[in-house]
């Protein structure tokens, strides 16, 4: 089954629930506007991600503070920070695996987690972004790293040329991370 939607542009923190399923990651993290694939193999985490697609399409992803892929992490295993994610696709393969294409929308807390279903649930609070970019102190570092980038671009024969033009666009320091 192949599903393939993108995420409104019209999404804003009012628009995100207060209360989302919770899916735990292991090495890897995801940050607001980042995509990223996910290949999901326990049954909890693609049920979670069944009433997701069958919702409002998002999630919540909190990073792991054990790196063991196979066990049931509990709440005590997670940070309380993370971000909500909306899947982008999903597409399930025979092998009971569930790949994703998910992208992050905003930085949440965990307010509380919330008992009853087979995987997490969590009551959340939208972070708010703290306006970084307005700091001089930011603005320098945010120069400073887009000179470095393109520097690398520019004696990496293996990197196309746009990937320097690429950065100088963005201009918020939560995407620039």
């Amino acid at each position: 089954m192949d599903d393939l939607r993108h995420p409104s542009a019209n999404i804003t923190t009012d628009s995100i629930p207060k209360k989302i399923p919770i899916l735990p990651i292991v090495d890897t993290n995801l940050f607001p506007k980042m995509v990223l694939p996910l290949v999901l193999i326990q049954k909890e985490a693609i049920e979670l991600i069944d009433e997701a697609m069958a919702g409002n399409r998002m999630l919540g992803l909190l990073l792991s503070k054990r790196a063991d892929l196979d066990s049931k992490h509990r709440t005590d295993d997670l940070h309380r920070i993370g971000t909500v994610a909306m899947i982008l696709r999903m597409s399930k393969m025979e092998d009971e695996k569930a790949q994703l294409l998910i992208q992050g929308l905003d930085r949440f807390k965990v307010v509380k987690f919330l008992p009853g279903k087979q995987y997490m649930q969590a009551e959340i609070a939208v972070m708010e972004n703290r306006n970084a970019d307005r700091n001089k102190e930011n603005r320098a570092l945010m120069a400073n790293i887009v000179e470095q980038y393109e520097n690398i671009v520019a004696l990496s024969p293996g990197l196309p040329s746009e990937m320097g033009h690429m950065i100088k666009s963005l201009q918020e320091p939560n995407v620039l991370a």
